[in-house]
């Protein structure tokens, strides 16, 4: 899937694991797609491609 999305130019995907509560943020570097955080169940997601955006997870996986 990765790299259907680099060659479709997707900069940003998120990976939601609902058993974990967790959010993986990647973005499209040079050198393919790196992970660059890992959300948990009471934090607050940010995007670095969204900027301003903020999502409370806690109210998503309650």
């Amino acid at each position: 899937m990765k790299k259907l999305y680099a060659r479709a130019r997707v900069t940003e995907y998120w990976l939601v694991d609902p058993e974990k509560k967790t959010v993986e943020v990647f973005t499209l570097g040079q050198k393919g797609f790196e992970r660059v955080a890992i959300f948990k169940r009471d934090e607050t997601l940010t995007s670095p491609l969204l900027v301003g955006l903020h999502i409370s997870l806690k109210e998503i996986f309650s």
